[in-house]
């Protein structure tokens, strides 16, 4: 490489052998482009690699992955694991899907590398607490996994966690999908694939 930097569009330019100060970007050969390395999903690969590949969406087409920009809250960050405790998820997708099911999952083991399901790429790490956020079996005890979202494409799920001394120092992570509705002709169905995925949220168990 040469002695030059320069960026332009989140990307970072470097001069080719031979350049110092003044970059010449119109010259073939001149510099070379490399992509911007933000990660916000933290799974290894640069954010404008993956809409580049088309391995991330960008369903609004800001530039910006939909995993990463948030609209999954939650309304604490830590809770006691001795005693249990409460709180709300906020889950705002958006208003193009008002009335379309949420499904939340969560992980116990990080959010990288994820995984995929139902067609898309999740920031979680597949284990025993994904499972259960997946079947179900999680409901009753920990959180309001599923439902739909309301006319604004928003909704609140409430987070129980009985006491579980065993579990203080740990980590969980959760984010949730969206399932399109569909209907034809008859009662309706929920199809099979995901239409959005959430950025992840952390909550420290103390």
């Amino acid at each position: 490489f040469g002695a030059a930097l320069g960026s332009f569009s989140g990307d970072l330019i470097v001069g080719a052998p031979g350049t110092d100060v003044y970059l010449r970007w119109w010259d073939e050969g001149a510099v070379y482009l490399v992509a911007g390395a933000g990660d916000c999903n933290e799974n290894g690969i640069p954010d404008r690699v993956e809409l580049r590949a088309g391995t991330g969406s960008d369903s609004n087409g800001n530039g910006l992955l939909d995993a990463c920009e948030a609209s999954f809250f939650a309304g604490a960050e830590a809770l006691p694991a001795a005693t249990g405790g409460e709180l709300d998820f906020f889950l705002n997708p958006g208003l193009e899907y008002a009335r379309d099911r949420f499904l939340i999952l969560g992980s116990m083991s990080g959010t990288s590398p994820g995984t995929d399901f139902h067609s898309v790429h999740i920031p979680l790490n597949p284990d025993a607490y994904f499972l259960e956020t997946q079947q179900g079996a999680a409901s009753a005890a920990y959180l309001s996994y599923s439902g739909v979202l309301d006319a604004q494409g928003q909704a609140t799920a409430r987070f129980a966690l009985p006491p579980v001394p065993s579990l203080i120092g740990m980590e969980l992570h959760h984010a949730f999908l969206v399932l399109h509705e569909r209907a034809s002709g008859g009662p309706k169905t929920w199809s099979g694939g995901a239409v959005f995925v959430s950025n992840a949220v952390r909550l420290r168990l103390e």
